[in-house]
């Protein structure tokens, strides 16, 4: 090594060494030192030792809170092709487990520090954590580039907290093993990042920043700026005067790949509980038709020439215009239908090609007066081939015959209500009732028919929607039934009445900050003024509602997805991204967000605005 001056303390002869390790050792004792000194006959020799400690690799390793609930963190989806570091994603959210939610949130990870060498005797390392930047986002709304710092969590800090590390953000930890692990708590914000610096010098540390602002050059490109941001600069070295100034890259911690971790950024799940009505049932109005009527509204002649039936039924429900019997079908005493009803009125239906009750023949069964001497009434049976003149019912006689002895009996058409006969003409082969009363059941155009069930919501959009804010849906709330109470129309106010159909077994924790969970309702249709019968646009549509901004759910009317504004994925019209788009709403997203959040007639994006997403990322809970 040399020739050194040597300094004399009384018998003890000694130099000052400095040794600055240049690159860090392998294995323990790497560098051996030997020192000779050579006197009046005689000479003293002595040796040391040297470890040269440096960090190999910082990583992040998950406790039971990966997408799978491992401990192994998967890369975030999210993080830019290209980009390094890379990033892996933490979902701290509680479980639920047991049969419960979990007390507290699962937002402890490990930082695994590997050193290049296990140490000969204890040594202290510190760590620091920083809040770098979200390279997704370049819109001011969702990342405030004018911030030092972007993280939305600040429980237990932006840029997370070691446990027990000081008041200046440091972590000081007795490494005794070549790999140690630190734990570190995150926040619980989707899209908050961090990474962390491991070094053996306490101030080097506190030197160091991450400042958005100031590494953000508004002359380079995305890709630049965005590589910049995650770089962990020296203060000192990133202020020096120039010219030239030196860049982040040459302010960066050296040997970052070693020195500092990877991004770690956090993702929330999303826990949907999803829920559907049973079969449809009811669906229908069943009564008698009373007058056979032409477009005049006067009584017609003979059945053939009617367009417009009277019935006993109240038909109005509050539909405007062609009424809710628009493009619906009439079945006649359950023997033929009768299609493409025009509309209908509060008791009447039209039909301008036609409503020819007797079409097909309506079978009949009759009895005769009481005999007067007592004993069973004559029987009839066939079919009506006619009705004239409002109650005279031309008959196809094929049991029993016609006599005057059927004069005071009774009549019923198709098993609907009885008439009685008035008048008997045997030989023309008809009788005359008091009034007429032919059965028939209507329904409207929906394509989800008597018995048929109410299916699930379509939730394949949810994912996709979602991702860019950093929530991920697992649908595994509460219980799934797919066989609730059928409602025809859930009315959108009062909430009580709005939420009569649910069955939300996980309502309990729907304002957990730890567990974030909604509920979706697949149900047939909304009020009676929205349903689309009639069809749009005499009457609105409305897909899908919740039962209030930032509320607990949603209901999903699915009967509606049959009607108008055929799917369209590049405008985000369909039945899936309906759901995305009432989730929205559980998340403080509104209409004029734009997006997704437009309403239906007026959306042409499948994804949400950067306002939305803002929205979604800050919420405490939905």
């Amino acid at each position: 090594m040399g020739v050194y001056s040597v300094f004399v303390a009384g018998d003890i002869r000694y130099v000052d060494l400095w040794v600055e390790g240049v690159a860090p050792h392998a294995a323990p004792r790497g560098t051996r030192l030997r020192m000779s000194y050579t006197g009046a006959g005689f000479q003293a020799v002595d040796e040391a030792a040297l470890t040269v400690i440096g960090v190999q690799k910082v990583e992040w390793v998950g406790r039971q809170n990966s997408v799978s609930d491992g401990d192994a963190l998967d890369a975030c989806p999210n993080w830019p092709a290209g980009l390094s570091p890379g990033s892996v994603r933490v979902f701290p959210g509680a479980r639920f487990v047991d049969g419960a939610v979990e007390p507290t949130p699962r937002d402890r990870v490990d930082v695994k520090v590997t050193l290049t060498v296990k140490p000969v005797e204890p040594v202290t390392m510190y760590l620091r954590s920083f809040d770098v930047d979200d390279p997704t986002a370049h819109d001011n709304v969702v990342d405030d580039e004018s911030a030092a710092e972007d993280n939305r969590g600040t429980t237990p800090a932006k840029s997370g907290m070691f446990e027990g590390e000081a008041g200046d953000g440091v972590k000081a930890h007795l490494f005794t093993e070549k790999v140690e692990l630190v734990p570190f708590q995150t926040t619980m914000q989707p899209g908050d990042n961090f990474r962390v610096v491991v070094n053996g010098d306490r101030k080097f540390l506190l030197d160091l920043h991450n400042n958005d602002n100031q590494l953000h050059n508004p002359m380079l490109s995305d890709e630049v700026n965005n590589a910049n941001k995650q770089r962990i600069v020296n203060t000192f070295v990133f202020d020096a005067p120039g010219p030239p100034a030196p860049t982040p890259a040459e302010a960066e911690v050296r040997e970052a790949d070693k020195y500092v971790s990877n991004v770690l950024t956090v993702w929330r799940f999303l826990h949907v509980e999803v829920d559907s009505m049973g079969p449809v049932t009811g669906n229908y109005v069943e009564g008698h038709i009373t007058a056979l009527r032409n477009v005049h509204g006067n009584n017609v002649n003979s059945s053939e020439d009617a367009v417009d039936l009277q019935v006993d039924q109240n038909l109005a429900d509050g539909s405007p215009g062609p009424g809710r019997f628009e493009n619906g079908a009439l079945t006649i005493a359950g023997t033929h239908e009768i299609a493409a009803i025009a509309g209908n009125g509060s008791n009447f239906f039209l039909r301008a090609a036609g409503l020819d009750i007797c079409a097909v023949p309506l079978p009949f069964e009759a009895t005769g007066a009481p005999p007067p001497g007592g004993g069973k009434p004559a029987e009839l049976a066939g079919t009506v081939t006619r009705v004239r003149n409002q109650t005279i019912l031309e008959l196809n006689i094929t049991n029993g015959s016609l006599t005057s002895g059927f004069d005071g009996g009774l009549i019923s058409i198709g098993g609907g209500a009885s008439m009685a006969i008035i008048d008997v003409d045997a030989v023309a082969g008809e009788i005359r009732v008091d009034a007429l009363r032919v059965p028939f059941r209507a329904v409207d155009d929906d394509t989800l028919s008597e018995g048929m069930s109410v299916p699930a919501p379509d939730v394949s959009r949810v994912a996709p929607a979602f991702a860019p804010a950093y929530v991920h849906p697992r649908f595994d709330a509460g219980i799934s039934d797919d066989d609730l109470p059928f409602h025809m129309n859930v009315p959108s106010t009062p909430v009580d009445s709005f939420r009569a159909p649910w069955k939300y077994d996980a309502v309990g924790e729907e304002a957990n900050p730890r567990y974030w969970c909604v509920y979706l309702l697949g149900c047939f249709q909304g009020p009676h003024v929205q349903d689309a019968d009639p069809n749009f646009p005499a009457e609105p549509l409305l897909f899908g509602r919740v039962d209030d901004i930032n509320g607990q759910g949603a209901n999903i009317y699915t009967q509606m997805f049959a009607n108008e504004f055929p799917p369209n994925p590049d405008s985000g019209i369909g039945e899936g991204y309906t759901v995305a788009h009432e989730i929205g709403h559980l998340f403080n997203g509104l209409h004029a967000d734009g997006g997704l959040m437009s309403q239906t007639g007026a959306r042409t994006s499948p994804d949400f605005a950067p306002v939305t997403l803002k929205k979604i990322r800050s919420i405490l809970h939905p």
